[in-house]
């Protein structure tokens, strides 16, 4: 964890490169990383998603879920495009890169940190379960983000990613 806690210092610095699904980071380093971001986040426009870390792969062992989630990330990469943040709301963007489809509205508030935006899906539009789930990213830097993916049920919040945003 020692190793890791000077890398994740290094991440968080603006120039350090946006972590990826080869890096092998496990939910607690993300979480630290999160929680490392000292300002506050301000979010406008279109950015790219990139999964990191996903919730069903934690137990194995690095050395099998640092490749089987890449593969993964490789995968939903032409599907899952990212995030479009308008205002004090948002939206998922899916399949064409020029002209997307959007599914997954949000609304956007300041976390209770005061650091995060909070990403919350309980939205008349979307169907069920998608009301169900929330969101937080931090910046690391400029145009990048490092966010998680959570699903609430009977009042208990489950982390299921973390992903990335950037231009």
């Amino acid at each position: 964890m020692k190793d890791n806690a000077i890398r994740l210092h290094s991440l968080a610095d603006a120039t350090a490169p946006i972590p990826t699904s080869r890096d092998g980071l496990g939910f607690a380093d993300l979480a630290s990383l999160m929680n490392a971001s000292p300002s506050p986040v301000v979010l406008a426009g279109d950015y790219t998603g990139r999964i990191v870390s996903l919730i069903a792969l934690q137990r194995l062992p690095g050395m099998l879920r640092t490749p089987i989630t890449s593969i993964i990330a490789m995968l939903t990469r032409p599907i899952w495009r990212g995030k479009r943040f308008d205002g004090n709301t948002g939206t998922n963007l899916w399949i064409s890169r020029r002209r997307p489809r959007t599914f997954g509205d949000f609304a956007i508030t300041t976390a209770e940190d005061g650091h995060h935006a909070a990403l919350d899906y309980n939205q008349h539009a979307n169907p069920r379960p998608v009301p169900l789930i929330t969101g937080e990213a931090a910046a690391l830097g400029p145009g990048v983000f490092i966010a998680a993916m959570y699903l609430t049920v009977m009042r208990r919040r489950i982390t299921l990613m973390y992903f990335t945003l950037d231009r």
